[in-house]
């Protein structure tokens, strides 16, 4: 089965992000971390895909984004004018040690509720936990994803990495 979540760009890699809803942006600081080429580890475990009752996991995926002031700001900017019929984003903090947002989708054959939490640990150092659920007539018993990430940051050239962008290193 494919599943489509609206995707929230290389910042969901490094994580990618305030009190953004009620006000117009027009500028976002970035967060106090080094900008260049940064690697995230993704570990997934996933509860209630057809065929997996007991659950999957946990499966670890491996990207690495190139993060530069703009494309920090680029990516905030549109994630949070990303609002439509489809998904909305109506709470979005930003503060300068912790990004952390909701997001509910709504398609055809599901309703999706997301829950994302980055934290700074330093300049070369974030982790941050994820958890998306997702019910309706696609998941009959529900879906349950919990996920960890843990980023730290490689070098300040990114090399075949544009800004912006991500590559996938395991999946």
């Amino acid at each position: 089965m494919s599943v489509r979540f609206k995707a929230i760009g290389p910042l969901a890699a490094v994580s990618s992000l305030a009190v953004f809803a009620a006000v117009a942006i027009t500028q976002v600081a970035p967060p106090p971390i080094k900008m260049g080429l940064w690697q995230t580890e993704i570990t997934t475990k996933t509860a209630g895909l057809e065929g997996n009752s007991g659950g999957e996991g946990p499966h670890v995926t491996i990207k690495q984004s190139c993060m530069t002031a703009e494309s920090w700001t680029k990516d905030l900017l549109s994630m949070k004018n990303q609002q439509d019929a489809e998904c909305t984003t109506p709470n979005m903090n930003l503060e300068s040690h912790k990004f952390s947002y909701d997001q509910s989708c709504k398609a055809e054959s599901y309703t999706t509720q997301v829950h994302f939490e980055m934290l700074v640990d330093g300049a070369e150092h974030m982790h941050g936990t994820a958890s998306v659920k997702s019910t309706g007539p696609a998941f009959p018993q529900g879906m349950q994803m919990n996920m960890t990430l843990a980023s730290h940051f490689l070098s300040s050239e990114c090399g075949d990495v544009q800004p912006g962008s991500e590559k996938t290193l395991q999946e």
